[in-house]
């Protein structure tokens, strides 16, 4: 099942400050019957526990966006810091691993703005297996049109050692043109690519209660890790205020502070060509809804989805939904254009991927596979409707297939 799968039917137990349970996860099964940690896991987990504990004992309850941003990105106990297996021996599946489908339509798509582009580049954020990258340059090698050079940043060593070994092998005569970067490259003229990269960005969760709004924070007590609240700073406040929405009583849910910065940082590198983002997220109206009192936060284990961001720290995804109404507003005001906003169903869609299924080879098998891959990724139950895609334009002006039917941009 894809990562996102019912993530919406999970709520918190509470919002006040007490220690969060384990939920049973979606398929009736209780976290607690999972096979046995390896030593390796459990010693991974344990270390980072400590080095958290160590924070909260030096400087005080730690703000949960610290606390995520160490169990998922810390360099050697961090969750993307390790080897983590993708499909249906992980955590979760993301599109690519589903089908080359997607990485065939998104080429499609790509072909038409790399032909008049300056510099024809990619550059794709957070590659995982390198199967997308595969699947898009094998598509474009089909019908010439291939790009100068296909950057790959990766904040995982281990993932990019994966990215490289599948690369080269699927790759050969292309590998020399693959670079992998630890930064944004500036200038940079082509197409960037977001497949699942927001939705894992560090969130602030907060509250509101009768007195305010405060903002969830770690402490460690009675051996295990408890949310507590804490004042909201004034860049929280600021945020929320700035969204324009009615909160009251008791709600909570989280922000993302991160993305704005992050989509300012692709505009000041970007000299011409256009950005697809990929990812599961409301607009803002209904991320932030009344009845949506418990906001999107979810983590992810195994295929197992939960609620417990203290659950084996490290070892489990964290994740939370994209506000794209918030991506939107950051990217017009640092010099993008909004060139649509849809569906992932109705972006696939549009990109041909019915034509592309079809001329596949048709055996018996074959099709039964593609038809359950284009179940996948386009039924409303599953992928097709949580996923949206967003395409913003920097100086360029060419007709986006993949925004032809569904636009959804007047919903922002």
């Amino acid at each position: 099942t894809a990562r996102i799968k019912k993530a919406d039917t999970f709520k918190y137990e509470q919002y006040i400050p007490t220690p969060i349970k384990l939920v049973t996860s979606y398929d009736g099964n209780s976290l607690m019957t999972l096979p046995t940690l390896s030593l390796s896991d459990q010693q991974r987990s344990e270390q980072l526990t400590q080095l958290i504990c160590q924070k909260i004992a030096q400087a005080g309850p730690l703000p949960f966006v610290e606390y995520m941003q160490l169990a998922l990105y810390h360099p050697q106990f961090g969750y993307y810091s390790q080897l983590k297996k993708l499909g249906s021996g992980g955590d979760f599946v993301t599109a690519p691993e589903i089908s080359a489908l997607f990485g065939q339509c998104l080429a499609a798509q790509i072909s038409s703005v790399l032909s008049v582009c300056h510099e024809p580049n990619i550059l794709e954020f957070g590659a995982g297996s390198g199967q997308l990258a595969i699947d898009m340059l094998t598509a474009l090698k089909k019908i010439d049109s291939l790009p100068h050079y296909y950057f790959i940043l990766e904040l995982s060593p281990s993932l990019k050692r994966v990215q490289q070994e599948n690369l080269k092998k699927q790759l050969p005569d292309f590998y020399d043109r693959i670079i992998w970067l630890g930064r944004l490259p500036t200038p940079f003229s082509g197409i960037m690519i977001a497949n699942e990269v927001l939705d894992a960005m560090p969130v602030r969760r907060f509250c509101v209660t009768d007195k305010g709004i405060c903002e969830y924070a770690v402490d460690y007590s009675k051996d295990q890790f408890t949310d507590i609240l804490i004042p909201a700073n004034h860049d929280l406040v600021h945020a929320l205020n700035h969204k324009n929405i009615q909160l009251l009583p008791p709600y909570a849910s989280e922000i993302s502070l991160l993305i704005p910065a992050w989509i300012a940082s692709l505009a000041n590198c970007m000299t011409s060509g256009m950005v697809f983002l990929i990812d599961y997220g409301f607009p803002k109206s209904t991320y932030y809804h009344p009845e949506r009192l418990m906001g999107t936060f979810m983590c992810h284990y195994q295929h197992r989805a939960h609620a417990d961001p203290y659950f084996l720290p490290g070892l489990q995804d964290m994740t939370a939904h994209v506000d794209f109404t918030t991506v939107a507003e950051a990217a017009m005001m640092n010099g993008f254009e909004l060139s649509g906003y849809t569906t992932q169903s109705h972006f696939l869609l549009n990109c041909g991927l019915m034509a592309l299924a079809q001329s596949h080879q048709q055996t018996a098998e074959n099709m039964w596979m593609t038809s359950q891959a284009i179940k996948h990724l386009v039924l409303p139950t599953e992928m097709g409707e949580r996923f949206k895609v967003m395409g913003l334009s920097k100086r360029i002006c060419t007709p986006v297939m993949g925004f032809s039917s569904g636009d959804q941009r007047h919903l922002l």
